[in-house]
């Protein structure tokens, strides 16, 4: 992650902060995102780019985006719960989040077009509908003057509308970041 002034950086986008008070905040963002998918007699899934924002009213966040590159014409939602417990130079944070995905962003990463029917890898039409996944990431931070380690962990679940597509028939993944920051102010 890069920050300067109201401007991040970071590998999945960006954003500029445009109110930035003590238990109020409002972001415009630009992220690349996406479920790519690359599968035998498909058409590949690519991740696009998706224009929205956020707002952070105390330890909950409002995040919209949507697709403007038109490659799925889909668009998210996350809202999620962000409290901070500090303990030293440590800090946990429990995460729980809810997200929607429209049925333009299911179809897209996880339906089954009429071309791409294969009766061999049991592969049919797919047209999902709309889908709601939640989960739980935990965030730890040591700080040790200007450096920062931290450790992501979480675990999502998948609506039906993914567990059901023949495509992928997951209903959750975890995810694992480790990493640190450097703060030269």
């Amino acid at each position: 992650m890069f920050r300067i002034g109201p401007v991040v950086i970071n590998k999945d986008g960006g954003g500029v902060a445009l109110l930035h008070k003590k238990d109020l905040k409002l972001a415009a963002t630009l992220l690349y995102e996406g479920e790519p998918y690359e599968g035998p007699n498909m058409d590949e899934r690519v991740r696009s780019i998706f224009l929205g924002g956020l707002i952070n009213i105390y330890q909950l966040t409002f995040q919209y985006y949507k697709d403007i590159q038109n490659k799925s014409n889909g668009s998210v939602i996350t809202i999620t719960y962000a409290p901070k417990f500090n303990f030293g130079k440590f800090m946990i944070s429990p995460r729980p989040f809810y997200q929607h995905w429209n049925d333009h962003y299911v179809n897209y990463y996880f339906g089954v077009k009429p071309s791409e029917i294969d009766l061999s890898r049991n592969r049919a039409t797919y047209d999902g509908s709309a889908a709601t996944n939640y989960g739980l990431n935990i965030r730890t931070v040591y700080t040790d003057g200007p450096w920062q380690y931290f450790i992501n962990i979480g675990q999502k679940y998948y609506g039906d509308t993914i567990a059901s597509s023949p495509t992928t028939h997951k209903k959750q993944s975890v995810r694992l970041v480790l990493g640190f920051i450097y703060s030269f102010f």
